[in-house]
């Protein structure tokens, strides 16, 4: 029931709601899949990675809370 709009990306930084975040990130010779903790986005710590593809030149993705907005994944209870 949660809606992924400003009130999201809010509660992507903010709140205890979301485990964790999984974005993916395509490059131009493979698929990325970075997994980020909540203490990370909870914190606003700016992450980076820095992602090598084959015979390609190194890029670094700034996976801000913002950037994360399409990936956004409601807790998972088990």
């Amino acid at each position: 029931m949660q809606s992924f709009g400003q009130a999201s990306i809010f509660s992507c930084c903010m709140s205890k709601l979301i485990n964790s975040i999984i974005t993916t990130l395509q490059t131009s010779h493979s698929l990325i899949i970075i997994r980020i903790d909540r203490k990370h986005i909870a914190t606003g710590e700016k992450l980076t990675r820095e992602i090598r593809s084959h015979n390609t030149e190194s890029r670094e993705y700034d996976n801000t809370c913002q950037h994360l907005q399409p990936f956004l994944l409601p807790e998972t209870s088990t």
